[in-house]
């Protein structure tokens, strides 16, 4: 934004404006969601919007700050909600931009691409059946 000639103040706004945006949104598509602070020790590591409902789970947003990524934490919060998914006999699901570098976090803990035909592609990780 700097490279657009704005100041602090008009950034700012714009930022603000774009995360009200993002909020109503998200409360709209998904009012029953979690927001949930991922942490790692005492520090506060990222967050993630996770929905449960409609019989199954639903990741629609995970962020981890540039400080924390590439160390394990959006892999292990990935790991908790197969587990918390697979106890609850639930599959999770998804969306993720094509360019996204989460496609590959994703396809590493064994989500599968369910359909592609828009923007985004929809991606579902479903739990091995009992033997």
């Amino acid at each position: 934004m700097q490279s657009w000639g704005w100041d602090e103040i008009m950034q700012q706004q714009f930022l603000s404006m774009q995360w009200a945006a993002r909020q109503r949104s998200y409360s709209l598509q998904y009012p029953a969601a979690e927001q949930l602070i991922l942490h790692h020790r005492e520090e506060k590591v990222g967050q993630a919007l996770v929905d449960r409902s409609d019989g199954k789970l639903t990741l629609v947003d995970i962020a981890v700050l540039p400080a924390y990524r590439r160390q394990g934490f959006g892999t292990a919060f990935i790991r908790k909600l197969q587990a918390d998914a697979e106890n609850a006999s639930m599959s999770i699901h998804l969306s993720v931009l094509p360019d996204n570098p989460a496609l590959r976090l994703y396809e590493r803990t064994g989500f599968i691409r369910n359909d592609s035909g828009s923007l985004h592609i929809q991606m579902v990780w479903s739990p091995a059946p009992a033997s």
